[in-house]
């Protein structure tokens, strides 16, 4: 799979494809302790499916913008594993940051695609 984007418009683009979920158990490896707490009450009001694919287009979403983040920023500042990336739910998917960079923020897009999601992002040039 890929994305393509005009290089005067698109500094980087970052997408990912997810068609399996992930247990519930293993949110603490990809999600902040923050994002986890979320992620809890997700399963408290709307039942551990919806909790169970929420954890997948989140763990897609940073995928899509680790990915966009190592085209952005020097091998220093790059997040190096997704723990490293904070996420906040927004309508039709997610704003996600490198921890040691709040202002440096992406809005990755997530689709469903089957029984997974596809998410997307791109970086603008200006």
């Amino acid at each position: 799979m890929a994305v393509a984007g005009p290089g005067a418009r698109v500094r980087a683009l970052g997408c990912d494809l997810e068609l399996r979920g992930l247990p519930l158990q293993s949110a603490h490896i990809v999600l902040d302790p923050a994002a986890v707490d979320w992620l809890d009450r997700v399963a408290e009001t709307a039942g551990p499916a919806a909790a169970q694919q929420r954890l997948l287009a989140a763990f897609s979403a940073k995928e899509a913008a680790f990915k966009a983040f190592a085209a952005l920023l020097p091998p220093a500042l790059a997040p190096a594993v997704l723990l490293d990336l904070a996420t906040r739910a927004v309508p039709g998917g997610f704003l996600v940051w490198p921890q040691r960079l709040p202002g440096r923020v992406l809005r990755v897009r997530v689709h469903r695609a089957g029984p997974g999601v596809f998410s997307w992002t791109a970086a603008s040039a200006r």
